[in-house]
């Protein structure tokens, strides 16, 4: 029996062998760099720090940035932070997290192609997920969106051994974590169901319909009730901004506070999915072989191009010949439908590049290393298969591993050590300085400076950062319209009156003033802020600043960047 054991885990040891020898390195690297205090994920600015109160009960009292993004996360998300917060601190298990993740996500995908390709192609999958930058990028973190990946990873898994309740429980999985991944995950169960003839149904294949709309049934009501609780919490500060309040509310519209990819127009499904194909797929960190990926540098997207075709070739084969192929295209299926229902019901089912950003990279992984197998499946499917069924199965995995490598040489990397890890909060001193406020310190800063980082890094509350100024909900936007407004008036002030509202009318304790500001530098944001600051650059022109009599009077921390003054030593009402 031990003999027996050996044998069959011998290969996954091979396999998980040369996976780190080629991404080892980096991942190690990218781990080290990640417990770096200072260094983290941009949006856990936004969806971490609120967990710093359950850590330290004192901190960020009456925050209303922190109580609006505890009440819109998903109640598994916020359930996991919340009860681990008085054992770990948020900063380090939100990284803990991210790296179990990956995990997790490594897993389910090699077991979906190992079932379809055997365990070269579930090496190449493997390879090719540690290869690119995405995956840590948005894992990075430990947000709500690095769940996607795992689940839809392990979605691919259910689907390639027709396993349906592990869908349902992964359906709401996504519910308590991340709804995008559950609702493709639901509608992918509800295809296999309702769509794939029975023999094609797995586990489910002796099911009649009514147990089949049962089970259905129970899965999407079960993920309402889960989902409830968010929809319930955050439904305090509705309606939602949709395309029909851009007049009113310019800051979700053309030049407001989102890119092109979060807000309408948005692209087609095919137009997301080739991205996200792109972004699955090509290696980061340097190539495997340096002279050949020097070689390749060039004609990567190319290359890319030939593998996409051949693995869409025999998967198209794969998908006439085998049921567990058919099955495993539902989930493809259902990003498309999931794009397709949120383009027309933005936002209410989020963004729809969502539903391609996660599901397609994974299921194209899965095609690729899978692709020489789906090749020979129509050849086995014709009876084509020789009599000599051990070197049948050796020279398809060696055909397999040839083409995975030239895959993984021209295309493939080694991994990046610094995906999702995008800010580096090397001010320290003044982190310190600001740290060493008291706890019910409000500190104003002009948005995208070192405003940012002072929730996450000195556990301060902050008026407004550019991070944390969403435009979903009315009530937000309005409470954040209404705080921008009081900082532009009083950053362009000419009298302490603005200052002295700030203080008074908004909590401000202290300003975080950035100096090049005061030296000339141009005061920028987004629509409608930046009409505003002209405004008041016009009524103030001329004159001098009363920000700048502030710094030079009332600073308690100073360099040549930053100063940190004290508004409670402004003479007026209080």
């Amino acid at each position: 029996m031990d003999v027996q054991r050996i044998k069959a885990w011998s290969p996954w040891v091979l396999v998980l062998g040369a996976l780190g020898v080629v991404h080892g390195p980096t991942l190690v690297a990218h781990i080290a760099r990640g417990f770096h205090a200072n260094i983290f994920n941009d949006d856990a600015r936004q969806q971490i720090y609120p967990f710093f109160r359950y850590a330290d009960s004192s901190l960020f009292p009456n925050d209303y940035v922190g109580d609006y993004y505890l009440n819109c996360l998903p109640l598994g998300f916020r359930a996991l932070y919340t009860a681990s917060a008085p054992l770990i601190d948020p900063a380090v298990s939100s990284k803990i997290v991210a790296y179990l993740l990956l995990l997790i996500t490594l897993a389910g995908l090699g077991v979906a192609a190992n079932r379809i390709g055997g365990k070269v192609a579930a090496w190449a999958a493997m390879s090719l997920l540690l290869g690119a930058s995405l995956y840590l990028d948005r894992m990075g973190g430990g947000l709500p969106r690095a769940f996607g990946f795992p689940i839809l990873a392990w979605a691919l898994a259910a689907l390639a051994y027709g396993r349906t309740k592990w869908l349902a429980a992964l359906v709401w999985l996504g519910a308590l974590f991340y709804p995008v991944a559950g609702v493709v995950t639901g509608l992918a169960t509800a295809l296999l169901l309702l769509l794939l003839p029975a023999s094609d149904r797995g586990d489910a294949e002796a099911w009649d319909l009514r147990r089949r709309l049962r089970f259905l049934a129970l899965a999407a009501g079960v993920s309402l009730v889960l989902l409830l609780p968010t929809i319930v919490a955050s439904s305090s500060y509705a309606p939602v901004i949709t395309s029909d309040d851009l007049a009113e509310y310019p800051e979700a519209g053309p030049g407001g506070r989102y890119g092109t990819d979060s807000r309408a127009p948005y692209d087609s499904f095919a137009e997301s999915a080739a991205t996200a194909v792109w972004r699955g797929v090509r290696g980061a960190g340097g190539p495997w072989v340096e002279p050949i990926g020097e070689w390749a540098a060039d004609r990567a997207r190319a290359i890319l191009i030939f593998v996409a075709a051949f693995s869409a070739l025999g998967w198209l084969l794969f998908l006439a010949s085998s049921g567990v192929a058919r099955r495993a295209m539902m989930l493809g299926l259902a990003a498309f439908i999931g794009y397709w229902l949120a383009r027309f019901a933005p936002p209410y089912l989020y963004l729809p590049s969502r539903y391609a950003d996660y599901s397609v990279p994974v299921l194209a992984v899965l095609m690729i290393s899978t692709s020489v197998p789906a090749f020979y499946s129509m050849r086995d499917k014709l009876g084509w298969a020789d009599a000599h069924v051990g070197a049948t199965k050796s020279f398809r995995a060696g055909v397999t591993l040839v083409f995975c490598l030239f895959v993984l040489l021209t295309i493939g990397g080694r991994g990046s050590a610094t995906a999702g890890l995008n800010v580096e909060a090397d001010d320290t001193a003044l982190y310190e300085a600001v740290a060493s406020l008291p706890v019910d310190a409000v500190i104003a800063g002009w948005p995208r400076t070192a405003i940012e980082n002072v929730p996450y890094v000195a556990r301060r509350t902050a008026l407004v950062t550019f991070e944390t100024h969403q435009a979903f909900h009315q009530e937000y936007a309005d409470v954040m319209r209404e705080r921008m407004r009081a900082e532009i008036d009083a950053w362009l002030a000419t009298s302490d009156d603005p200052l002295i509202r700030l203080r008074d009318e908004h909590g401000v304790t202290h300003m975080l003033v950035y100096l090049p500001h005061l030296r000339g530098k141009r005061l920028e944001y987004f629509r409608p802020f930046n009409a505003w600051i002209a405004e008041a650059g016009r009524e103030g022109a001329g004159k001098l600043p009363a920000l700048q009599a502030l710094v030079d009077n009332h600073a308690t921390y100073r360099d040549e960047r930053y100063a940190l003054v004290d508004l409670r030593g402004l003479s007026g009402p209080l």
